[in-house]
């Protein structure tokens, strides 16, 4: 059998909250945006909580960067239950990244038990829409545990789909250089197969 590589989750973890503290102006909250910009978290807490409780077309956004912050203790005491709610509330309105984000929490066992099956379940939905982030923890997860080798050939497929379709440079780069690991260690049948995969990957909407 096969030996493939292990790639922490922690190197994703830092990648994906680098790259999160989202564009707020880009996302509808721009005063959000510039408070966090300027580091005046309390500001940006109270405009992003009214926003998350508004219930209108930028709330789940709002909820996710509230995620984010209790996730990271930005401005706020650390709290991953919190984190979970937050990220959970806008997993509900069809957010991808909250998605992403809970994959997380539940693969590092972030205030919750470890469970790399609900990690793949919610990792599965976000990538299913196009994010990047979920894209290569998906493959991370499919590398460092090998059930089989169509499970790597999976993971393969979701690198060059995140390779190819992401708009995070860093993410970006990260996902050719997993992916060029892992294409010596299959065969040309099998990295043939991951790119017809990838070609036939079309993002829901």
């Amino acid at each position: 059998m096969r030996k493939f590589l292990r790639i922490s989750f922690h190197r994703f973890i830092i990648l994906v909250i680098i790259t999160s503290c989202i564009s707020f102006a880009h996302a509808g909250l721009p005063s959000a945006a510039n408070a966090l910009r300027s580091g005046d978290y309390p500001a940006a807490l109270r405009e992003l909580r009214y926003w998350a409780l508004k219930g209108d077309s930028t709330s789940h956004r709002a909820q996710c960067a509230l995620g984010d912050l209790y996730l990271e203790g930005k401005g706020i005491e650390k709290n991953h239950s919190e984190a979970l709610k937050w990220y959970s509330m806008a997993a509900e309105q069809g957010n991808p990244r909250a998605n992403s984000m809970i994959g997380i929490i539940f693969a590092e066992g972030l205030g919750v038990p470890k469970d790399l099956v609900q990690a793949e379940f919610f990792w599965l939905k976000a990538a299913e829409y196009g994010e990047t982030s979920a894209q290569i923890n998906l493959a991370v997860l499919y590398i460092n545990n090998p059930v089989s080798e169509e499970k790597t050939v999976e993971a393969l497929k979701w690198l060059i789909v995140a390779s190819r379709d992401g708009a995070d440079e860093k993410l970006v780069n990260q996902a050719f250089k997993i992916q060029e690991k892992i294409r010596i260690q299959l065969s040309e049948d099998k990295v043939e197969k991951a790119k017809n995969l990838a070609k036939k990957f079309k993002r829901k909407k």
